[in-house]
């Protein structure tokens, strides 16, 4: 019995550093340093409503783009405002996890699908190709190592890594769930093949961007912001909102 108090104690310490060191490592969000740079906002949203609280709040960052994975059709009901100023460049509505939402104040941004001959996936989650202004934008949605999707998140990466190798241009970033963590061999080939860690460039802690329930701290990391070519990062930070078990990325980019 002693024991196991010793072990619940252990796991109850544990539990609550981890939480403080995930929310102290939540760096406020700042204005954009320059009008010329690029503000892309990205979250996993879980396939829920997002609150008005949270909405407001996202809408402050004033983002140049938006990319919203697991989106289900009614997620920003809670303030249909938000999307003021936005163009609606791609939606596919899902009642699962495969929803997609894309917002741009650059009227001339388009989506499109790539990579169709390797599909269907067991999890079919598709391949984006983002195109805003002269940015190649990639957005992957890797499907969990699971039993149900046949362990095919590795196959997902590699094959998007396969297809993006022609089209690339002068500058270029991949975003998304990837659903690996940073010590295994699909996020080691994708920086072998170019691609650097956004974060990582400008910061020195290690955080996480998903927990296994929305109240979880986010200590484990499987949402990136990887780029390559003219493009330099200059803001990379995190933001929550309550209703996902996903944080979001805030990336601000310079063109060079």
């Amino acid at each position: 019995m002693k024991k196991l108090k010793k072990v619940l104690l252990f796991f109850l310490v544990l539990s609550f550093l981890f939480y403080v060191y995930d929310k102290t490592h939540f760096q406020k969000i700042e204005a954009k340093q320059s009008k010329e740079h690029i503000r892309i906002g990205y979250i996993n949203l879980h396939e829920s409503k997002i609150s008005k609280e949270d909405i407001i709040k996202l809408e402050t960052y004033n983002c140049d783009l938006w990319l919203f994975l697991e989106w289900n059709g009614n997620n920003l009901n809670n303030h249909i405002e938000f999307e003021d100023g936005y163009n609606c460049v791609y939606e596919a509505q899902n009642t699962n996890s495969f929803g997609l939402y894309v917002l741009s104040k650059d009227s001339t941004a388009t989506v499109k699908e790539i990579d169709n001959k390797q599909r269907p996936y067991a999890c079919d989650y598709p391949k984006n190709l983002i195109t805003y202004k002269s940015i190649n934008i990639y957005l992957a949605h890797a499907p969990p190592p699971i039993p149900s999707c046949d362990f095919e998140t590795n196959k997902y990466i590699l094959d998007l890594l396969v297809a993006i190798k022609p089209t690339t241009g002068n500058s270029n970033i991949l975003i998304g769930d990837f659903n690996t963590l940073p010590f295994q061999s699909a996020i080691k080939k994708i920086k072998k093949s170019g691609f650097k860690d956004s974060y990582g460039m400008l910061n020195s802690s290690p955080i996480g961007t998903y927990g296994p329930t929305i109240w979880s701290p986010k200590i484990i990391k499987i949402d990136y912001v990887f780029h390559k070519g003219k493009l330099k990062p200059m803001d990379i930070k995190r933001f929550s909102i309550c209703t996902s078990d996903h944080s979001g990325w805030i990336a601000d980019f310079k063109l060079l």
